[in-house]
């Protein structure tokens, strides 16, 4: 992170979103010499809300609204996956 554009008391929201969580973290700069030193604001969370969560909702809701259609199969399901995968 740069330190440039920081000042004392800015406070930012860091977001890490992997493939199982999503974790929030909200710190409040409290000196930037002669380090960054940050101070947690607000207490952070973690959501089972990750990518692989997307994914899976995903292919539940395409299997229920198309999975009865005339060549909806199992080789669609997973190249549709991929596709949604590389958005």
């Amino acid at each position: 992170m740069n330190p440039h554009n920081l000042k004392i008391g800015d406070t930012f929201v860091l977001c890490d979103a992997d493939g199982g969580t999503v974790d929030l973290i909200t710190n409040t700069v409290s000196a930037l010499k002669p380090i960054l030193k940050l101070n947690e604001a607000i207490p952070g969370t973690v959501s089972l809300c990750g990518a692989s969560f997307l994914n899976r909702k995903s292919h539940e809701f395409m299997e229920a609204n198309f999975g009865g259609e005339l060549g909806w199969d199992d080789d669609v399901m997973e190249e549709a996956m991929k596709r949604l995968e590389t958005i």
